[in-house]
């Protein structure tokens, strides 16, 4: 054994700890003297040593590191595992609100192109109406034209109230001497005859009260004819006699409602 050698181990005696090493305290280093022959250990066996109930056994320094590597490494683990979590859990919701987004704008395009063909038809029917309803007088078959040629035409009426039960009355009385005629028939023969403001409220008459002739008389009638013809009216004011027991504002009140019956009123205007 060399001379250097020799030195390192005697002076290692007094501070190197061994297998045979005692303490006084736990985790208390004491310097020991080791007798011939002695057994060098690692300094990796170095204490402080924990105090168990076996005793103190001594710990290696690589397995106190090595327990820190795997505290660590688990930490992180568990902390990428978390954030891979989360990350997926982000990804996933974007994805799906995303999705969201593109459904909300495909339906807003659908409701869209929708709209717009409804507003073409709604266009397109509204003026199917106004040509049918502007060649009303018009549309007539050829058929229809030749057999109402031999036919005479009804007397213009354009809403005046004093001659309307006699135009319709004039109409009835048509329609009995011909009756082949049919339902359309009448009508084109009555809506040919309206001119200026009764041709206007024909025109704007709601289709089911036009769309035969018992129902296109009964408006007609309703609208321009009244519930009393004049000469009822005129009977019926000439039957009223003012005594001296008659109040005056009582009978001046009837009066007015008679002239108030539709077909009163124009003729005295």
């Amino acid at each position: 054994m060399s001379r250097d050698v020799f030195d390192y181990i005697q002076t290692c005696k007094t501070c190197q700890l061994t297998k045979h090493s005692t303490q006084q305290k736990p985790g208390e280093l004491q310097p020991i003297i080791v007798s011939e022959p002695f057994e060098m250990v690692s300094i990796d066996f170095a204490g402080p040593f924990p105090e168990t109930k076996s005793g103190n056994r001594p710990m290696n320094c690589r397995d106190s590191h090595l327990l820190n590597d795997i505290s660590c490494n688990a930490i992180g683990k568990v902390e990428h595992e978390i954030m891979t979590s989360i990350k997926l859990s982000l990804d996933t919701e974007s994805r799906h609100r995303l999705e969201q987004a593109v459904a909300y704008e495909q339906l807003k395009a659908e409701t869209a192109m929708k709209c717009e063909q409804l507003a073409d038809k709604e266009a397109s029917l509204y003026k199917q109406i106004i040509e049918l309803q502007n060649n009303a007088g018009t549309n007539i078959s050829a058929a229809d034209q030749a057999s109402l040629r031999n036919i005479p035409k009804i007397p213009s009426f354009d809403a005046q109230l004093i001659s309307s039960n006699q135009w319709i009355f004039g109409a009835d009385e048509l329609f009995t001497n011909y009756p082949g005629l049919s339902d359309f028939q009448k009508r084109i023969l009555v809506v040919d005859s309206l001119k200026g403001e009764a041709r206007n409220w024909y025109d704007a008459e709601p289709d089911g009260n036009i769309d035969n002739w018992d129902n296109l008389r009964q408006s007609l009638s309703k609208q321009f004819g009244g519930a009393e013809s004049l000469s009822m009216a005129l009977d019926k004011i000439y039957t009223m006699r003012l005594t001296e027991k008659s109040d005056f504002n009582s009978f001046i009140h009837q009066i007015r409602q008679v002239i108030a019956t539709p077909g009163i009123g124009t003729s005295q205007s």
